[in-house]
């Protein structure tokens, strides 16, 4: 076998992709490197492209080509995308399709998975049901839904509730009536999980007119849902229309700001 370290040739890049990548050198050593017109992906993609090693003068044959995948996948709080929602915004934005109404579990691209021994922070924006509200909410899963936001003891969350007028906090399958205030389109629910008591504890607070209103009181999270170790954002559009807008870090953030102090954004967190 030669020495990889004596090539004299040069080495280039073609393939439908190659476009979004460069070469730091045609010569060795080199890497590849993606550019500067790369987008930040905001679903996990998926580019293709071609390393080709051209023999130099001291080297005998032909060109040799080496097949490259590389895999982008968003670091930043996005949907994944699900049947009969749309999805818009760079997939930020989450919209109920159907035309009956039915609960359907929205959830972040992100697991976190080192949330435990920190306070931790997103945003949903409310974009209520044609103007007005929706039966759904937000929260954390680690698991499909089993009918709705906080039905079993692997989600928990702040639901408008029956008729978009209870203003739930559903964990366990116990609800909990008037537990916050509720939102209306163009309102932004910020939610606060504290990791650092046991059991952790759900809270939200939301802007409504330009101000941010009173923390609710801290509901404990079902021991289901923290079991695992794994917490991903999770949106329940009910109503035909619904619709929530997922931010997970100060680039997306309301005005003004409602992060509170010693909390972080949930996509610094490990994931």
């Amino acid at each position: 076998m030669g020495d990889a370290s004596a090539f004299d040739g040069t080495l280039s890049k073609s393939g439908a992709d190659q476009a979004d990548f460069d070469l730091s050198s045609s010569t060795l050593p080199s890497n590849l490197t993606t550019n500067g017109s790369t987008p930040t992906c905001t679903v996990p993609t998926t580019y293709n492209l071609n390393i080709i090693a051209t023999p130099g003068t001291r080297e005998q044959g032909s060109a040799l080509t080496q097949a490259v995948t590389v895999t982008c996948e968003p670091t930043t709080s996005t949907f994944v995308s699900t049947t009969n929602v749309t999805l818009s915004n760079s997939n930020r934005s989450a919209t109920n399709g159907t035309t009956i109404g039915n609960d359907i579990q929205v959830d972040d691209f992100l697991h976190a998975t080192g949330i435990s021994g920190q306070k931790v922070y997103y945003e949903m924006g409310c974009a209520g049901n044609n103007g007005g509200i929706g039966n759904g909410g937000a929260g954390y899963a680690n698991a499909p839904l089993i009918g709705w936001l906080g039905k079993d003891s692997n989600s928990a969350g702040y639901v408008l509730g029956n008729g978009g007028t209870t203003y739930n906090y559903q964990a366990g399958n116990v609800y909990t009536a008037g537990a916050w205030s509720g939102c209306v389109a163009g309102d932004t629910i910020g939610v606060l999980l504290d990791a650092t008591v046991t059991p952790m504890t759900l809270a939200v607070q939301v802007l409504h007119s330009g101000a941010w209103g009173a923390l609710s009181t801290a509901r404990n999270v079902p021991s289901g849902l923290t079991a695992s170790g794994t917490l991903v954002p999770t949106a329940d559009v009910n109503a035909t229309g619904e619709a929530y807008t997922i931010c997970g870090n100060t680039g997306c953030a309301a005005t003004p700001s409602g992060l509170p102090g010693g909390y972080v954004w949930f996509d610094t967190v490990g994931h």
